[in-house]
């Protein structure tokens, strides 16, 4: 399943650089001008590519890994990815635009790294049935358990303070999403729906909170404010196919990126949301955003 994920640059339809065949996952850097995303160059293979302007370069050249799930620095210094082979996952950091990788956690399942909006901070799923939610320096010092540990816990996000790290569980049976404190450990479920909840992705301070949801048998995206765990879903997508995996990370932004799969095409759309600061979404215009081959 493609992910976006990463910051957006403001309003307008953003171009990206993405590869359709098999899925990809594509991270905007804060610029808007600078993206990371994954394509797969010949078949069984994934990689990072990052693009600058017209520009693209091949970040990762594994030959028998898969290179996926980026997570950009908001100072556009560093990337953070998984890097999938057969002994596991681990997480490895790239200097951009043309660093060495480096591991940074040693698995054997490492995944779903996301860096916190000071950069000092990497949230990650650890282990297999379940994941539980993890946080360590940004150079691999200091791992420790930050999720509770009653059910898969996967897909964190940050809020923008990076006090409070945002993700998906199913430890009520189906998937909803969570907050959990990165100090004091405490809790606090913000979806409660009979159906998954997941793809988590939050508007920095305002924690305007868009997550995907099947409540209707296909993926669609919802709002949510997430300070009101009780309040109802606005539902924002309708379609064709499946909306998921948002991404909705800057203040400023009036307009998030998410991918459609529809009849096995995987599409990058962008999402114009107004007005924002109300947090009642109560304009909503899907686009396709273009799409330029990898060179």
């Amino acid at each position: 399943m493609a992910r976006v994920l990463g910051l957006c640059a403001a309003a307008a339809v953003i171009v990206l650089l993405v590869g359709c065949s098999g899925g990809n996952d594509t991270v905007v850097t804060p610029s808007g001008v600078k993206y990371v995303f994954v394509n797969d160059p010949s078949p069984g293979l994934l990689h990072l590519f990052e693009v600058i302007g017209t520009t693209v370069t091949q970040l990762t050249t594994g030959t028998t890994t898969w290179e996926k799930e980026p997570s950009v620095s908001w100072d556009r210094t560093k990337c953070a990815f998984t890097l999938a082979s057969l002994g596991g996952e681990a997480i490895y950091i790239v200097s951009l635009p043309s660093g060495t990788p480096q591991m940074i956690s040693d698995g054997p399942n490492d995944f779903n790294p996301t860096i916190s909006p000071d950069g000092r901070f990497i949230a990650f799923s650890r282990g297999t049935s379940p994941a539980r939610l993890w946080l360590m320096l940004s150079d691999g010092r200091s791992p420790r358990p930050i999720g509770p540990g009653t059910g898969n816990e996967i897909e964190p996000q940050f809020s923008a303070d990076g006090r409070a790290v945002y993700y998906a569980s199913n430890a009520a049976g189906n998937y909803n999403i969570y907050r959990v404190d990165t100090l004091s450990g405490g809790v606090t479920q913000i979806t409660n729906d009979p159906t998954d909840e997941r793809h988590p992705t939050l508007r920095g301070a305002y924690e305007d909170l868009i997550y995907s949801g099947n409540a209707t048998g296909s993926w669609r995206l919802y709002y949510k404010d997430a300070t009101l765990p009780d309040s109802t879903p606005v539902k924002l997508t309708n379609g064709p196919g499946d909306d998921v995996e948002p991404c909705w990370p800057h203040p400023e932004n009036t307009s998030i990126l998410f991918t459609n799969i529809n009849s096995g095409a995987y599409t990058i759309k962008s999402l114009e949301i107004f007005p924002l600061l109300t947090h009642t979404p109560i304009t909503v215009q899907s686009t396709d955003v273009p799409q330029q081959p990898a060179q």
